[in-house]
């Protein structure tokens, strides 16, 4: 390439306009080379050296890097290059799990001030999420509301800054319609094991208090107990207005020994030695026996809830579980169990008022070595589904002012004295089951006038001679009126008495109907003293052992499982001179009753056999007017109304004399296979109706001799003697002469 430059007066080259505009269209034309002229072209060595060294176009030089290659490097995570932190801007970076992330200063100060609810269940009462915790060094203003260190919901007085610790002044308790004194707020463990008594005492009187209201203040609330077992030393004292919850009975009342059956839920139980009451209300001991108490002193509108109340007597030889004297209570879903003593009392004094009824419902009392549940009152409570069972005195006991007292489905068994003992007038039991007898042979005593029992059962525990219901007591003379039972008597053995009574009660009114299911076992109205049977013996005896004979006159007659028998002395454990009976033999544990007659007005008797069996309900006590219904559908007796006769059979096998015992049956059957030198008749009444027939055998020619103390029409009786016949007299019994008139006869019939 050549560029033409000019020289001006023979000196260096002029740069002009027109040389540059030369020179640079010079150097155009010698870089205007043809792209294809290029591509043969070569590269200076060094150019070619700096080349290679930079990029590797050629497999197999030195600097070449494969594909797998390029994947093995960019997949390595292990920082190959070794770049640090610092290198790419993130020096001030932890890499620290999320779990053990820290919070802003101003983050943590926001939660401080929430309630910590991961230890609200033993720190702080369950009421609130929401409202803040109190916290130290805090501005806190006139009615803000925070959560106390003990779980209390409060409000701040007047504008203040926290100090170090909380101070009360500075607060005044805010109460909520469900506001919880949780226990464990106040110490409590529920550990099964630590004495708990003192901390539920506090969070109970802190409730009485209505949490730290000033004095004079009404007090109440809910007393929480948290799932757990809560051992107490020392009487728990419970307030009107405070009730105590729980989260639900459970285990088993053999918790205590059975580890399989542990208690779950809330319970409270005795600790062992401590023989004192497990929870007792307020100013009892002032006020039991009181009829006529202080409204003011008198516990009311409280309760007992949802937990299990074990009195834990194989560590105590005393003390009640739940001793309450109040009013207007309720007592819901509890289990009472193991008490030294009794399980549940109950008490009131006769105050009137509209505000007297308790309600109980869902109550299991069992296995306390006193009564079950002694009720005293309050009047015009309503008891419903309770359950009381395998205590050492009775299930259930009424005294003192019970008046109107309405029981639904209570189910009473395997009390040692009486599943009911039924002490005050006018109360009804509806669909309620009296399951057995206790260790003296009686299932229910009756000792008060209008008392209803409606439906439900009445059964024995199938032992020969047990009483299902006695009417009275064998100690103090009585009148009882307006009984009205309808039910059903079953599981009966040999002589078991569905209905007893005693020789000083007088009976007035009563209506029994119901029916009867035992197959062919026979069942009898008798009364009086019972006597345990002291080893099997097989009537006929001469003398019938007893575990005691105390109660029972020197003479008289007893009825057993083989009917009425007769004695003539006694010792203190046997009944000596004994004559009758059937050839039974009388069990071990057995019973027999003492046969009495009964004082009657007007009685209604209706009981349906359900076996179809004849020898349904017969007569012990001299209830002339006794009725039993065969299949039919009713009828009302009273001593002057005789629908129909129940019969008492025998056989004279050999010469000698006759007893008939009318108690028994008013028909009496005498079959002649000998002839009777004589007749006596026991146990008549005034009024008493009698048909007497005596049935010559196939031979005849058997002679009778009719009771001395029969009078017949027209002065001679009669004296047939055919072969086969029967002759039959029917007459009334006369006390003022002692003597039976003939109202009618029939002679050689048949």
């Amino acid at each position: 390439m050549t560029v033409g430059l000019t020289f001006v007066n023979g000196g260096p080259p002029f740069l002009n306009a027109d040389n540059l505009n030369a020179m640079v269209g010079g150097i155009n034309d010698a870089l205007a080379v043809p792209d294809a002229a290029l591509a043969g072209r070569v590269v200076a060595g060094a150019t070619k050296t700096a080349l290679d060294a930079t990029y590797a176009p050629v497999s197999g030089s030195a600097n070449y890097a494969s594909t797998s290659a390029l994947t093995a490097h960019t997949g390595n995570v292990s920082n190959p290059h070794a770049v640090t932190k610092a290198q790419v801007g993130l020096g001030n970076v932890d890499n620290t799990a999320d779990v053990n992330k820290p919070v802003s200063t101003t983050q943590a100060t926001a939660i401080a001030a929430k309630l910590d609810v991961t230890t609200a269940a033993s720190t702080y009462a369950p009421i609130s999420t929401t409202i803040p915790k109190w916290v130290t060094a805090t501005a806190y203003t006139a009615g803000q509301q925070v959560v106390s260190p003990a779980g209390d919901i409060v409000q701040a007085i007047a504008n203040h800054t926290s100090g170090a610790s909380y101070t009360p002044a500075n607060w005044a308790y805010v109460r909520f319609a469900d506001y919880f004194f949780n226990v464990k707020a106040y110490g409590a463990k529920g550990d099964g094991s630590t004495d708990d008594a003192s901390a539920i005492q506090a969070a109970i009187d802190a409730a009485n208090n209505g949490g730290g209201i000033a004095a004079n203040t009404a007090g109440g609330g809910v007393v929480w107990f948290p799932t757990g077992t809560y051992i107490v030393g020392t009487t728990l004292t419970l307030y009107g207005g405070t009730h105590l919850r729980g989260t639900g009975p459970g285990g088993d009342v053999f918790s205590d020994t059975d580890a399989n059956l542990p208690f779950r839920g809330t319970a409270l139980k005795l600790k062992s030695g401590a023989n004192t009451d497990l929870v007792k209300t307020a100013n009892f001991a002032a006020l039991t026996g009181v009829s006529s108490p202080s409204a003011y002193s008198t516990p009311n509108r409280f309760g007992v809830y949802d937990m299990t109340l074990d009195g834990n007597k194989a560590g105590n030889s005393s003390g009640d579980i739940l001793k309450i004297y109040g009013r207007s209570f309720w007592l819901q879903n509890l289990v009472i169990q193991n008490g030294a003593a009794r399980g549940l009392y109950t008490e009131y004094g006769s105050s009137s008022g509209y505000d007297n009824e308790a309600q109980i419902n869902n109550v299991r009392v069992s296995d306390c070595v006193g009564d079950g549940w002694p009720f005293k009152g309050p009047h015009d409570s309503v008891v419903s589904n309770v359950f009381s069972a395998r205590n050492g005195g009775s299930g259930f006991i009424t005294s003192g002012n019970v008046g109107s007292l309405q029981v639904t489905n209570m189910h009473n068994w395997g009390n040692q004295v009486y599943n009911f003992d039924l002490g005050t007038e006018d109360a009804s039991f509806v669909n309620c089951v009296c399951d057995g007898t206790g260790a003296g042979g009686v299932g229910m005593r009756v000792t008060a006038k209008n008392i209803r029992w409606i439906g439900g059962s009445i059964y024995g525990t199938n032992v020969q001679g047990e009483t299902l219901v006695q009417i009275g007591d064998t100690g103090a003379a009585s009148t009882i009126t307006g009984l009205d039972f309808h039910t059903r008597f079953f599981n009966m053995a040999l002589g078991a008495v569905p209905l007893g009574y005693c020789s000083n009660v007088t009976l007035g009114y009563n209506v029994f109907r119901g029916s009867l299911n035992n197959g062919t076992n026979s069942r009898q109205l008798a009364g009086g003293y019972k006597a345990k049977v002291s080893g099997a013996q097989t009537l006929p005896v001469t003398t019938l052992n007893v575990v005691s004979t105390a109660g029972f006159p020197t003479t008289g007659s007893l009825y057993t499982a083989g009917g009425t028998i007769s004695y003539t002395g006694t010792t203190s454990t046997s009944f000596t001179g004994v004559t009758g009976g059937s050839a039974t033999t009388l069990a071990d544990g057995s019973f027999v009753t003492q046969s009495l007659t009964l004082g009657t007005g007007g009685e209604t008797f209706e009981f349906r056999s359900a076996d179809g069996n004849a020898n349904t309900f017969m007569q012990v006590g001299g209830l002339s007017t006794m009725k039993v219904i065969e299949n039919v559908n009713r009828d009302q007796i009273g001593p002057l109304n005789v629908r129909s006769m129940m019969s008492s059979s025998q056989t004279l096998s050999s010469n000698g004399a006759v007893t008939c015992d009318v108690a028994q049956g008013n028909a009496q059957n005498i079959t002649l296979q000998a002839n009777a030198t004589s007749t006596t008749i026991n146990n008549p009444t005034n009024g008493q109706e009698l048909v007497l027939t005596y049935i010559q055998d196939a031979t005849g020619g058997r002679t009778y001799a009719w009771p001395a103390n029969c009078k017949f029409a027209g002065g001679s009786a009669p004296t047939d003697t055919t072969a086969s016949k029967r002759t039959t007299v029917r007459f009334r019994y006369d006390s003022g002469t002692s003597a039976w008139w003939e109202t009618a006869r029939s002679v050689a019939v048949g």
